[in-house]
Order: structure tokens, then C-alpha cells, then sequence
């Protein structure tokens, strides 16, 4: 080895960030923290116990060596402890925010090297980095320059910096909520909740100050309209405001009041608002003129894809969002789920009901012999219903022709339902024993094959690999990553690096990569091979 890179390659040192490092953070924080040796005099002696130090000082990290993890990540990225990251779409580009400056940071995945935007030196950066919804620009706020800064998310190349409005205090913050399009932003100064309007392409305020005390915003669909709600004295009712997002122009004429910790639904077409009134009745509105639609519907209403849903004593009521404002009772009902236009609900008798909710017609019923205290899920395939029971019972039905597919003991359970799977992570308690006992126990609904094994980790919301085939748990030291193909429940292998405990991690869009974060603020790196 005659190069720093020879030593990468034959596996001594790691590239962490663009700087090399050895390859195990205990060894590193150790020669790093380690108290500097006198300068020698070029004395034999000294030369010779300076030798001395060293072999002994290699033979005192051995065990330690020898006893941290294998490192099988393809590449390790120091972000430090505080911040969020995330892959960009292509899956090619990690971005994190880091402790420092620039407080954010881009790496190249394929080859672990970084590169940092070129922000205005001199000035420091707030650290919370906002990402557009179509993921192609990160918007970075300076508290103390008043300034907002446009990046290229991909390149981490600087677009465009715009003033931001005047701070009332040296306190006061900065958050940014991007229009659907990116053309604009709502800038909320807090924590007086005030908002503004600006327009990313020119950097001019739309409308001025819009309103203070914001609870809640949101921009239609084409970003049109932008609503927010405001608190008022009022005890539980705060007031909607809406505006034209394109010119900041305020358009509502009259009081829209609303139940406090119920958030109008703004429909994404920009045509429709559904308000719970602080009576508790729901109210729809013309968000564009605004005015009321027609009277108020008596109680409060959910909005469940193209229909409103309330959940009653007497049974489920629903009425279409749009066309014939007809009203429909399906009695008896006493749990329910809507997906798509099929609405199940269960009786206290333990009798599942559906329906088409377009036509009110009945679809299926089924008497399954349960009782009452059951919960229904629908499958995504709209055909097979999982009823979970307060006895710890899960059992699968086929809803077209009324069968029962099987039965899942699922005890204190989370259910998952994948593309052609049902996956329910179990726990099994037992008495005197150290810890829950926890399975992973997979239903194929093609095969009706089933499958289970220990399930040692821990899984997450990210848990889940893009096409829903394999599983990434966190094993019981959260030092490593444990990858379960879904369809057969089988152990793949098992993700090794960190030392410090992992506290997220995720796949990229493809699901060729896996990233986790540990609570040093390292992130570790592993490719995926086909079929792993």
C-alpha cells in the first residue's frame, strides 16, 4: 500500500464524506481523543520507546477491533446528530441537513463522496431546509441575513436568494410552505403563526401581511387558492381566510367559522371547502366565491374519497361530494371502512355488510358468526376484508363470494397489508419471560401459502421496501438491520456497520439502496443486490 486509496481498497480506511477515515469509529475517536507524544530528539532510546508506545498501544485496540461488528455498508457519511435527510427521486443523491455550516449537505451515493452548495459565506443558515412537493427545490432561510435561498435539489446549485419579511424580534423564526407548482411560498414568521406570500420567481410579496395566529394552510391543487385558518376568542372556533395565491388578493366576503381541532378540507380541484361548524353541523362551501353550498348537513362528515361519511348511532349516512346531494342511510352499522366506492361496515351481530356507494346497492353480506367488537380493514384489491377481533383473532375474508380464507393469531398485533400479502407482526406475551416474543407471520393471498419466523427487531414506517418485497427491521442492540424477504418470510441477511444505536433508516425510491442513521451521526450506506 503506498496510497491512502490502496488502503481504502484492501479495507483499512473508509471515505466519509470527501476525507478518509479508519474503518471503525471506535479506533478513530480513539486516535483522535488520544494524548500527542513528546517530540522525540532523534535519540535511539527515544525512538525505541516510541516504537514500544505504538506496538503496545496497537496491541490494547485489538480487542477492541475484534469486537465490533463486520462493516458490510458500501459507504459512510458523517451528517452529525441533529437534522433530517432524505434520497432524492432518482435515488442517486442523499441530502442531509448537518451541525454545521452550511447546514446541509449533498452526497454523491454511488460513490460516497460529498458536495456542498455554494451558500453566501459569512452568514449563518437556519437549519431547516424545505423541500418542494415535486422534489426539485430546497428552500434555505438566514434568520440573521432575512434572506431565503433556492436550491437545485439534485445539484445542491444556488437559483435564486430573495429577502424574507422584516423580524419583529431576534427571536422570531422562519417556515416555508411551497406552492404544488414551486412557484410560490407561504413564509410563516412564528411564533406569532403571521403569514406572507411570496413569489419565488420575482421574490415580491403577494398581499402583504395575510393574517396572524394561523393554525392551519393549504394551497389547492393548482395553486390557485390558498385557505388558512386563524384563532380567534372564541372558546373551540377559529375563522378560514382564503386568498388568490396568485396575487395575494383576499377573496372570502364573509365569516367562515369553524370547530377548533376540526381542519376544513380544501378538495385539491379548488371547487369545493367542507367545513365542521362550531355547532358541530358540516357546512360545504364555493371556496372560489366563497359561499355556502346549500344548507348544513346535520352532525360532522369525513371526507372518504368522492363521498362525505358520518359514523352515527342509527348507522353510517354519506352524501356525494359533487352531483345529486342525495342522502344515504345504511342502519345498523356500527364500525365501518370506505375504499374507493365500496363501503363495509360490521353490526353488532358480527355481520359484515357492503356497499356500492354510488348506487347505495348492497354488494355482501356475510353472517360470520363473530359477535360483536370487530374492526374491519379493507385490502387495496378491494376484495379481501380482514376482520381483527378483541379476542386477538384476525381472520380473512373473500368479500365477493363471502368465504373465509383463514385466520391469523395475532394476539397485540400491527397488520400490514402488501401488494399480494397480509403481514402481521405479533407479539407473544409471556409470563416471566425478559421480553416479548415477536413473529412475523406472512398470508400469500395467490398462494394462501403462510410463512413465519422470529422477528428479533423492531419496524418502522420505513420499514417497507418500495415495492413492498422485503422488510428492514432493527435487531434488539439497534446496531444493525435485519432484511426479510416478505413472500416467504425468509431472512435475507443482516445490514452491519454501526456502533452507535440506529435511530431511522430507509430505502431509496428504487429500493436499491438502504440508508440508516445512527445516534453518532453516522449514516451507513448499503447497496442491494437482486434478490437481497
Amino acid at each position: 500500500m503506498r496510497s491512502l486509496e490502496g488502503a481504502h481498497r484492501a479495507g483499512l480506511l473508509r471515505v466519509s464524506g470527501g476525507t478518509y477515515q479508519f474503518r471503525h469509529l471506535r479506533l478513530q475517536e480513539w486516535l483522535a481523543t488520544r494524548p500527542e507524544p513528546e517530540p522525540t530528539s532523534g535519540r535511539p532510546l527515544t525512538r525505541f520507546l516510541s516504537l514500544t508506545l505504538l506496538a503496545v498501544s496497537l496491541l490494547a485496540t485489538a480487542p477492541l477491533l475484534a469486537s465490533l461488528p463486520a462493516d458490510t455498508s458500501g459507504a459512510t457519511l458523517y451528517v452529525g446528530t441533529e437534522g433530517s435527510w432524505y434520497f432524492t427521486d432518482d435515488g442517486r443523491t442523499l441530502v442531509a441537513q448537518t451541525a454545521d455550516e452550511p447546514h446541509l449537505r449533498f452526497w454523491d451515493v454511488g460513490t460516497g463522496r460529498s458536495f456542498d452548495p455554494a451558500l453566501p459565506s459569512g452568514h449563518p443558515h437556519d437549519r431547516n431546509p424545505v423541500l418542494s412537493p415535486d422534489r426539485r427545490l430546497i428552500a434555505l432561510t438566514s434568520a440573521a441575513r432575512q434572506k431565503l435561498t433556492l436550491l437545485d435539489a439534485v445539484t445542491g446549485r444556488v437559483l435564486n436568494t430573495w429577502p424574507l419579511p422584516a423580524r419583529e424580534s431576534s427571536s422570531d423564526s422562519y417556515h416555508v410552505t411551497f406552492s404544488p407548482d414551486g412557484t410560490r411560498a407561504v413564509i410563516e414568521l412564528n411564533p406569532a403563526f403571521t403569514l406572507y406570500l411570496l413569489d419565488l420567481r420575482t421574490g415580491r410579496q403577494l398581499g402583504g401581511r395575510l393574517v396572524d395566529n394561523a393554525q392551519s394552510k393549504n394551497f389547492t391543487a393548482d395553486g390557485t387558492l390558498l385557505t388558512a385558518g386563524a384563532r380567534t376568542d372564541e372558546n373551540e372556533v377559529n375563522v378560514l381566510r382564503v386568498w388568490n395565491a396568485r396575487t395575494g388578493e383576499r377573496i372570502d366576503r364573509e365569516r367562515i367559522g369553524y370547530r377548533r381541532g376540526e381542519a376544513p378540507y380544501l378538495d385539491p380541484k379548488g371547487d369545493l371547502l367542507v367545513v365542521v361548524l362550531p355547532s358541530g353541523d358540516t357546512q360545504l362551501w364555493d371556496p372560489r366565491t366563497p359561499r355556502p353550498l346549500g344548507a348544513p348537513l346535520s352532525g360532522t362528515y369525513r371526507v372518504r374519497g368522492d363521498h362525505l361519511v358520518r359514523q352515527a348511532a342509527d348507522g353510517v349516512h354519506t352524501r356525494r361530494l359533487r352531483g345529486e346531494p342525495t342522502l344515504q342511510h345504511f342502519p345498523a352499522l356500527r364500525d365501518h371502512v370506505v375504499s374507493g366506492t365500496t363501503l363495509v361496515g360490521v353490526t353488532s351481530r358480527g355481520e359484515v355488510r357492503a356497499y356500492h356507494l354510488p348506487t347505495g346497492q348492497e354488494t355482501a353480506r356475510i353472517d360470520t358468526g363473530l359477535g360483536a367488537g370487530l374492526k374491519p380493514f379493507l385490502h387495496p384489491d378491494g376484495r379481501t376484508l380482514a376482520l381483527s377481533a378483541e379476542s386477538g383473532t384476525t381472520s380473512l375474508w373473500d368479500l365477493p363470494s363471502g368465504s373465509r380464507i383463514a385466520d391469523l393469531e395475532t394476539g397485540d398485533a400491527y397488520t400490514y397489508f402488501g401488494r399480494h400479502t397480509v403481514l402481521v407482526e405479533r407479539f407473544l406475551r409471556q409470563p416471566g419471560a425478559p421480553a416479548d416474543l415477536r413473529t412475523l407471520e406472512v398470508f400469500d393471498l395467490r398462494t394462501r401459502a403462510r410463512a413465519s419466523a422470529p422477528l428479533p427487531g423492531y419496524p418502522s414506517a420505513d420499514s417497507l421496501s418500495p415495492a413492498l418485497d422485503r422488510l428492514a427491521v432493527l435487531t434488539p442492540d439497534k446496531r444493525s438491520l435485519e432484511l426479510w424477504e416478505v413472500a416467504t418470510g425468509r431472512r435475507l441477511t443482516v445490514l452491519t456497520g454501526h456502533t452507535g444505536q440506529i435511530i431511522n433508516y430507509r430505502f431509496s425510491p428504487d429500493g436499491s439502496v438502504l440508508a440508516a442513521k445512527s445516534d453518532d451521526g453516522i449514516i451507513r450506506i448499503w447497496r442491494l443486490k437482486p434478490g437481497v
